[in-house]
C-alpha cells in the first residue's frame, strides 16, 4: 500500500473530465482506500469518536481525516481516543473565533443610586 500515491489521489479528487459512473467508483475506491489507512492508523476507540465526530460536524471530521492521512508515515504505533483529541484541538484552533467585548466609559450620570424613584 503506497501512502503518497494515496495522499496524492485524494487532493485531485475533483475531475471533472470523467464519466459520472467511473468517477462514482474511482471515489469508492478511494474512500475504501482512506478506511483502509484510518483503520491502521487508529484504534477502535479512536475510529468509534471519529465517526461520533462525523455525525456532529461532517466538515470537522473531513479536516481530521486528511490530516490524519497526510501525517499517517510518521507515526510508529495506532493513535488512541486521546490522540485523536489532540488532532481535533488543532482542526478547532485553526478556526479560533474572535470574540469582541464592549466595555463602556461610566460616567457622573451614570451612577445607580438615583434610579430609585
Amino acid at each position: 500500500m503506497d501512502l503518497q500515491a494515496i495522499q496524492s489521489q485524494l487532493k485531485s479528487q475533483g475531475d471533472s473530465g470523467d464519466k459520472s459512473a467511473e468517477k462514482a467508483q474511482q471515489q469508492a475506491a478511494m474512500e475504501d482506500r482512506k478506511n483502509q489507512i484510518l483503520h491502521q492508523i487508529l484504534t477502535p476507540a479512536a475510529l468509534e469518536r471519529l465517526n461520533r465526530i462525523g455525525v456532529v460536524k461532517p466538515e470537522e471530521k473531513m479536516q481530521l481525516e486528511q490530516m490524519l492521512i497526510r501525517s499517517a508515515g510518521q507515526f510508529s504505533q495506532q493513535l488512541g481516543e486521546d490522540d485523536l483529541v489532540e488532532f481535533l484541538d488543532q482542526v478547532r484552533g485553526a478556526k479560533k473565533e474572535v470574540k469582541v467585548t464592549i466595555k463602556r466609559k461610566t460616567t457622573q450620570w451614570d451612577e445607580d443610586d438615583d434610579d430609585d424613584f
